[in-house]
């Protein structure tokens, strides 16, 4: 995640390591660009960060199920005779 300078954004940085959270992490900066920019409440970029975290979860985690699964190649019609 890119730092702009403040201490809070390192101390941010750092809390999302601990917690494992990586989406959140990296689009921190930008997200609370956006929500600067837009004037959000600070429970609207709460919200933004969350479900940000969630759907990058829920993408690693189907991904990781893929991978588990051990599918064959997938098949081509140009493969058959």
């Amino acid at each position: 995640m890119p730092l702009p300078g403040d201490p809070e954004d390192a101390l941010i940085d750092e809390a999302c390591r601990d917690l494992r959270l990586q989406a959140f992490r990296e689009r921190f900066v930008e997200l609370s660009t956006a929500a600067r920019r837009e004037q959000a409440t600070y429970k609207q970029f709460l919200l933004d960060l969350l479900q940000v975290e969630i759907a990058d979860r829920d993408v690693r985690r189907q991904q990781r199920l893929v991978r588990a699964a051990r599918f064959p190649r997938p098949k081509r019609l140009e493969d058959f005779d």
